[in-house]
Formats: C-alpha cells, structure tokens, sequence
C-alpha cells in the first residue's frame, strides 16, 4: 500500500463505527457502545463520546448527547407541563438520572426530595404532597417531627401535633393554639381559654371572657369594671350601671334593675311611659315593628325611614317592582335594597322604577301610561296627545279604529239606538250608547 493511502473500509466495519458525523462531513472513528441495565444490553448508534445514555421503550436513545452528563437535549428537559404544554426548563442539576423536573418549577423544594410540586390552578405550593402543609391555601412545608402542617398551622403546645388556625408574629397568640391548647386573646395573658358547658372553647380565659347567659354566648372581652363580668356590648346602657343586660329579653339594653325603672319618654315634653327596651313611648315610636326610631314629626305613626317621602302622605313605603331573583341575589339586604321611597298610592310600578307616579296613573312621567281605555302602552311624551301612546296619537284625537270593523261605527264611538240594543249596525248588540273609544 502506498504511503498516506488511507484504507477503505468493508460495509461490516462501517456499520461498527459511530453514526456522528462532523459539519464538515468527518465520520466519528469511534466504534459504537452497547448500553447495559438490569443486565439487559441495548446498541447506541453512537460512540461513547456522542451517545446519549438514556434508555427509553426498550431501546437506547437515538440523539446526541448535548452536556457532559451524557444526555441528549430532549432527556435535559423538564417533564413538567406549564400552559398546557411540556416545561422547556432543563432538569434539575442537569441530571435525568435523579431528577424528571426543573428546580424552577415543577421540582419540590424539600431538601433531596425528587418529586412534582403541587400547583392549584395557576398558584404553586411549591412542595409536593408529601412535603407541603395539608391546608388548602398554605404554601409552607410541614413542621418537622411529624407533623401534617407547617409550623404556623401546627399547634405551639409541648408534643402537640394538631392543627391550629396560624397566625404571623407573636409566637404567643392564641391562634398558634389547637382548640385543647387554646390560650387567652387577652393582650399578655398566658393562660389557657375557657370552655363552655357545652364544650366550646371561649376565645379568653376564665379571667378574661363574657359570662353573657344567652344561648350562643360571647366572644367579648370582659369589661375590667364590669360587676357580672360581661364584656361592653351586653352591659346595661343606663349612666354609671356595671351590671349586665337582661339576657331574658332580646335586644335588651338594659339590666334587670333599669329594664322597668326607664318610665319617661326622650321626647321632649312627654312623661309617657316607654315601651319596653325602647326610649320612646308608644305614641312617639315608630309603628313599624321592630324598629326603634323616633316617628317623623308631622301626620305619620312611621318614622322617616319607613314613611313615605311625599311630605303629606302618612302612609309606609313600599317596595319597587323587581324581579324576584334581585331578592335572591340582594341576600341579607335585599329587602333594604328593594325599598322605595314612595308609598304603594306614589311609587311608580314599571320595573326597577324608583321615582314618584305623576297623579294617580301609578306611573312616573317616563312610564305613565296611554289613558285610552284597555291600553298598556307608554304614553308618548312628545306627540300631539302626551297622555296616550305613540299609536293612538298616529290614529289621530278620536283614535281610529279599523273601519268596517264595527260596522257602521268605524271610529268606535259606539252610536246604539235610544234602546241600547245596536240595531241598525251601530255599537254592538245590547251594548247601549257607548261614548267612549272602541278602537280595536
């Protein structure tokens, strides 16, 4: 063989070499690699420096290995889905041995964990279910020595594993405490909360919490100055009193010793006796059961919020005309918010109307209604007539029906004899002298 004459190689020994070929065209001269596991072999198209060492379906990667951690591009990335589609993050420590998911966001934060992290929609928990705090919106890892929640959520108490409703700040704060553990809300207090009878749990401890009777309870503080130990909202109203309301009567606002004594009206002038758990009589408290305010002063048992807002009319507002899924939707307030200003006689009854009816049409200036007899349609404010509609003014002042159509009536005028029987094809029969418009 001439000296440089490279030798040519057979088709056997070709199919041996790796398949990488250089840009400029140069075959790798390796030999290809056979990759092993669970001593089962499988062939690379390429050699030990350009094959990728993953194994997929049976059968060794077909790409080139793209790092020096022996993988190709496709088994860098991140098997994680975001937007509907796969993560174009590589693995975490570029490593698809141990990792299948970014560091970025979709591999669990714990310490060594190789796991997905949660995610709820578009929000990231950021730990995987085995690391991450049970409660729905918490984003924390769970509190070491086995408990289910993270330190905030995990009861404070010495080897107490329950959960606790969490709190920020103060390591003391009552809410760091499971319903057992509970301590007072009491700013300083280190005590543990009281229990009811009926085994609830107060948010203050027996130092601390309203002895209030009613069923129910309180969550109050405890007024320091208060003689049965009630917080401020159920003691007696009455000027220098510390004794607790009568919880025997709802809305009381006064205890048992002042419930009876408060005998003179806050109206000036008048020595009427009150009615109970009010402060004004019976002639002055507004008749609308069970509010509380003063009547308005002139002509109406109601007060100004219950009255009418026409200056002479005495009687109660009503409610506007809407559809009854607005009462659904209104919830709690939906009877306040459905009120109008206007009594039944004033209010204006098209839906959703809260204006005034002008005179006794039942209907405000935008919705009265045409005055023809057996009409409903909205009178037409700019017509020749502005007290009917848009069609009766077309049909000109006596209103034109169809002629022909009542015989010898074609404008509805009704002409009947003097028997008011409608010979002679004029008014219908047994009808009598109309006199008013039967425009059809």
């Amino acid at each position: 063989m001439a000296f440089g004459k490279k030798k040519r190689l057979t088709p056997q020994e070709l199919a041996r070499l790796c398949s990488f070929a250089h840009p400029m065209g140069l075959r790798c001269p390796y030999a290809r690699v056979t990759l092993t596991r669970d001593g089962a072999r499988f062939a690379s198209p390429f050699c030990k420096i350009h094959c990728c060492k993953k194994i997929d379906n049976g059968a060794a990667c077909t790409n080139v290995k793209t790092n020096s951690r022996g993988y190709c591009t496709q088994h860098l990335l991140c098997t994680g889905i975001m937007n509907g589609q796969r993560c174009t993050n590589y693995v975490k420590s570029y490593d698809p041995k141990e990792y299948q998911f970014c560091a970025q966001f979709h591999n669990c934060l714990q310490q060594g964990c190789k796991n997905e992290r949660t995610h709820q929609g578009d929000v990231d928990l950021r730990y995987c279910q085995d690391h991450r705090c049970v409660r729905p919106d918490c984003t924390s890892p769970r509190a070491p020595g086995g408990s289910t929640h993270c330190a905030s959520h995990t009861c404070a108490a010495p080897a107490c594993f329950a959960a606790c409703p969490g709190a920020s700040g103060d390591p003391h704060d009552a809410s760091r405490f499971c319903d057992r553990h509970r301590m007072c809300h009491t700013a300083g207090c280190r005590q543990f909360a009281h229990v009811r009878a009926d085994g609830v749990p107060s948010k203050h401890c027996g130092a601390h919490y309203c002895r209030w009777e009613a069923e129910g309870g309180c969550d109050g503080a405890r007024e320091p100055m208060s003689a049965d130990g009630v917080c401020g909202a159920h003691t007696c109203v009455e000027a220098g009193c510390l004794r607790a309301r009568d919880h025997r009567e709802e809305g009381a606002q006064w205890c048992k010793d002042h419930t009876y004594s408060i005998t003179r009206c806050r109206r000036e002038g008048c020595d009427v006796r009150v009615v109970d758990n009010t402060e004004l009589c019976a002639s002055h408290l507004c008749s609308w059961r069970p509010c509380r305010n003063e009547r308005a002063l002139f002509g109406s048992a109601l007060c100004a919020q219950h009255k009418c807002a026409v200056p002479t009319c005495p009687h109660r507002r009503t409610h506007m005309n809407y559809d009854p899924m607005y009462a659904v939707l209104g919830g709690d307030r939906a009877a306040e918010l459905l009120m109008s200003a206007f009594c039944n006689s004033h209010a204006c009854r098209h839906e959703q109307c809260p204006l005034r009816a002008e005179g006794d049409t039942h209907f405000c200036r935008t919705h009265a209604r045409c005055r023809r007899p057996g009409c409903t349609r909205v009178v037409e404010l700019e017509g020749e007539d502005p007290t009917i509609c848009l069609e009766h003014n077309r049909m000109g002042p006596r209103g034109m029906g169809r002629r022909g159509a009542l015989g010898g009536d074609p404008y509805g005028n009704g002409y009947g004899n003097e028997y008011g029987n409608g010979d002679y094809g004029y008014g219908w029969p047994g009808g009598g002298v109309w006199g008013v418009n039967a425009a059809i």
